[in-house]
């Protein structure tokens, strides 16, 4: 349904984050007769006469008297049978109302979603495109809708929540990993293999879509798109190492950029130029300074084993403490506690829940080094212990290899 085929209509909007504030602006704006409900659990929310608020622990069960209802990603929330017909999201009315000349560049992977879509973003501004980047990466789609005209192109970071119930797929996909995550969100690996493979699922032929082929789920997900199916691996990308962002995962991120690159028609050596200068993202490998002679590496966003295996691949022994542990999602450390206990890593900050389980995982590994523990919940008691510990002239790394909720809001908190 387009934004505008809601105006008139008892409009309910479950959740009010960030892209529940986005949706009430653009409805206001795009459909001004609609009735617009709030519906959340932060009971302290106020809004003008014509906004209607439900709020509360039991907020959920108070849905049944809309015509539409705009679900928010984040709520994990399965409608009633007889709701199915009303339920949309934000990212769905974006696909609906964009003209159909507009186009979308869709990219999704478990990790190296936000740096390719930042990447293309960057090369394709780069090329003299009218570009916009939004979704989950930065700005949510439906306040750049007024944007949306036919030479626009949208790079659109979307996640498995933003995926799992959208009947669109973009014009352009990219699949850049997949590895088990969310799945408590999403009750299991194969719904959030299912959630993923939207991206792809809905394409026509004259669509395309680009897939990492080291991932086997990533050619199982561009299987079922109608569309030309691109593989991409590191090789792929004709840099000579000295682009900005480093490592393996970030070579095949590249990779994937440079190839979209030349399919919207950027010139080959434009291209390279744009992608080896390009920026790294906040929280990804981000070094803050040197302070006490130490340098301090904010790589926060590496909230999945796998992250902090690529962050240990790059910065290497430059790293003489680790900062780790996070939420307790059933992740499988062997492969990081192995690598850690291998590695210069001298000192190792556990957070739990799952700073306990790096810990084990480190210890099983046959002939490891050297490895000094201190278990905290406290950052402010983890910086100190790195100060104090870490070797002037060497790195403390922050890579948790688990999500931040358990302690934080996120990972950027």
């Amino acid at each position: 349904m387009t934004i505008q085929s809601l105006n008139g209509k008892s409009i309910c909007i479950l959740g009010y984050g960030e892209e529940g504030k986005a949706t009430l602006t653009a409805l206001k704006r795009f459909a001004p007769d609609a009735k617009i409900t709030i519906a959340d659990s932060n009971s302290s929310l106020h809004f003008k006469p014509d906004t209607a608020l439900i709020s509360g622990p039991d907020y959920l069960q108070k849905l049944g008297d809309f015509e539409v209802i705009i679900k928010s990603p984040g709520i994990k929330w399965i409608p009633p049978h007889n709701f199915d017909a009303k339920v949309t999201s934000a990212t769905q009315i974006f696909f609906d109302s964009v003209p159909d000349s507009t186009r979308i560049i869709g990219v999704t992977g478990t990790k190296g979603k936000s740096t390719t879509s930042n990447l293309i973003y960057q090369v394709l501004s780069a090329g003299g495109k009218r570009v916009f980047l939004a979704g989950n990466i930065g700005r949510p789609m439906l306040d750049l809708l007024a944007e949306a005209t036919p030479d626009t192109t949208f790079v659109l970071e979307l996640s498995s929540y933003q995926l799992q119930s959208l009947s669109s797929s973009p014009n352009i996909a990219v699949v850049t990993s997949f590895f088990p995550d969310h799945l408590d969100y999403h009750d299991g690996l194969k719904n959030y293999l299912g959630a993923k493979s939207n991206i792809a699922r809905f394409q026509t032929v004259g669509d395309v879509i680009f897939y990492n082929s080291s991932y086997p789920e990533c050619k199982q997900i561009t299987d079922l798109s109608a569309g030309e199916k691109i593989p991409f691996k590191p090789a792929d990308f004709p840099g000579h190492g000295g682009a900005q962002v480093k490592g393996t995962q970030n070579t095949a991120n590249l990779a994937a950029a440079y190839k979209v690159a030349l399919c919207c028609g950027i010139d080959q050596p434009l291209a390279m130029r744009a992608l080896e200068a390009a920026h790294g993202l906040p929280h990804r490998q981000e070094s803050i300074g040197i302070h006490h002679g130490i340098e301090w590496i904010n790589d926060s966003a590496a909230t999945t084993p796998q992250s902090t295996l690529a962050a240990i691949e790059v910065l290497g022994s430059s790293v003489d403490t680790l900062i780790v542990g996070g939420l307790d999602r059933g992740y499988d450390f062997t492969e990081l506690g192995r690598t850690i206990a291998h590695s210069n890593i001298t000192n190792i900050v556990l957070f739990p829940e799952t700073g306990t389980k790096i810990r084990d995982a480190v210890e099983a590994a046959p002939e490891k080094l050297r490895k000094v523990y201190f278990e905290t919940d406290n950052m402010v008691k983890a910086v100190e212990f790195a100060r104090k510990h870490t070797i002037p002239g060497r790195a403390v790394l922050l890579s948790s290899g688990s999500p931040s909720y358990n302690m934080f809001k996120n990972y950027s908190d």
